[in-house]
């Protein structure tokens, strides 16, 4: 029997779901439901809703198979509402897709950012998705050495515990990298992300303890206590990272329960990160000093 279309009026809500959807480029059912519905309404509830925006057109979905999820995306007229409502500015906005080739590694990050955002005993907040660092970081971009310089990373937030704080970037490794590569990745971490803890986070644990190893074997490798390693699954089942198979780069086990304020405060730089400021150096900034301060939590 097909569904009685009996409410096509915009919750609240649901611009929250456009809103999350935006910041990921597009998510899938499960996860629309754990970050909006659960525990107050049923599964069925989620879906029955997102059906509706989709006969109505703000949202596009697709699947490969009559098995698998639906992944959800945004069409011009929820992109409307977004730019009525100043959540988005400008007039030829583009609705984001998921690209085929990063899907999967899309999905896992949205995966993490959730049961980081639902964990109760380390506080995250203030999640900045990659599209969002992209979307703010290209306007200011003007030049090819300052686009080489870019790396975007697959989310930005900041951990709390009690009256501390840590602002942290997560770099997801699903596809495997050359060493060459990867030691790229980090020094261009290092140059955009100064005031930024690292989370490195591995599909595998095989592949955790890869990079781990390719990261102690780094010539000039100045700030190991900034990174802390971990796998995708030690987070899920762990239900976030205080009792996550985890290892600094120092070697050292991280101390979450004691995080450390930085003397950098990390909400006045980032409107210059999303306006495109990467050139840090103009801005007489010690980034020794920045990526030491890193190191402490």
């Amino acid at each position: 029997m097909p569904i009685k279309l009996k409410n096509a009026e915009i919750q609240e809500r649901d611009v929250e779901i456009f809103r999350f959807i935006l910041s990921s480029r597009g998510c899938n059912t499960t996860q629309i439901y754990f970050k909006f519905f659960r525990p107050k309404a049923a599964y069925n509830t989620c879906g029955i809703r997102l059906n509706i925006l989709f006969k109505f057109g703000y949202i596009m979905r697709e699947r490969e198979s009559m098995m698998s999820e639906y992944v959800y995306s945004l069409t011009n007229k929820a992109m409307g509402i977004l730019r009525d409502r100043g959540i988005i500015k400008g007039h030829r906005f583009k609705p984001p897709k998921l690209s085929m080739s990063g899907k999967y590694h899309d999905l896992d990050v949205i995966d993490l950012r959730l049961v980081l955002e639902s964990d109760t005993e380390l506080k995250t907040s203030n999640w900045i998705s990659d599209y969002e660092l992209v979307k703010g970081m290209n306007a200011g971009v003007g030049n090819d050495k300052r686009k080489a310089n870019k790396r975007v990373a697959d989310g930005r937030f900041i951990l709390t515990s009690g009256a501390f704080q840590r602002p942290f970037i997560i770099e997801y490794i699903r596809h495997d990298y050359s060493k060459e590569r990867y030691y790229s990745i980090l020094s261009k971490i290092e140059y955009m992300y100064s005031f930024e803890s690292v989370l490195v986070v591995g599909s595998t644990k095989e592949k955790m303890d890869k990079y781990y190893q390719w990261f102690k074997e780094r010539k000039g490798n100045r700030y190991p206590g900034k990174y802390v390693f971990t796998f995708k699954g030690s987070i899920l089942h762990s239900k976030g990272l205080l009792k996550a198979d985890t290892i600094k780069g120092n070697g050292r086990t991280p101390s979450f329960k004691n995080l450390h304020k930085p003397d950098y405060n990390p909400y006045s730089i980032q409107e210059d990160l999303l306006d495109g400021n990467l050139n840090l150096a103009k801005r007489k900034l010690d980034h020794d000093k920045a990526n030491k301060e890193s190191e402490n939590f």
